[in-house]
């Protein structure tokens, strides 16, 4: 799962030559979801403020689709503790049903 996870963020969200370097905090599966769900730190560069995430991709239960949803705030915000929490409610709240 983290070795996933690292390669999207190296191949797609901060390839080589984009100026932005990538760090991933944490990776894991919710199986109760169908869900993985990765939180990362992008470094946009040029003075450009940091950005932190949360993702999550979601699969139907019969496995037809899936859905993506990515939370995303500047990184300084996420030191407010009640911010935080709203943004990781809203990420583990996402699922796909039938």
């Amino acid at each position: 799962l983290q070795q996933g996870a690292e390669y999207l963020l190296r191949t797609s969200i901060a390839p080589p030559g984009s100026g932005r370097t990538a760090t991933l905090l944490e990776a894991s599966e919710d199986v109760s979801r169908n869900a993985y769900q990765f939180e990362y730190r992008i470094e946009r560069g040029n003075g450009r403020v940091p950005l932190r995430n949360i993702s999550v991709v979601a699969a139907r239960p019969d496995g037809s689709s899936f859905s993506t949803l990515t939370v995303v705030a500047p990184a300084s915000e996420w030191d407010r503790a009640d911010y935080a929490a709203k943004l990781r409610k809203m990420a583990d709240s996402f699922h796909l049903t039938q």
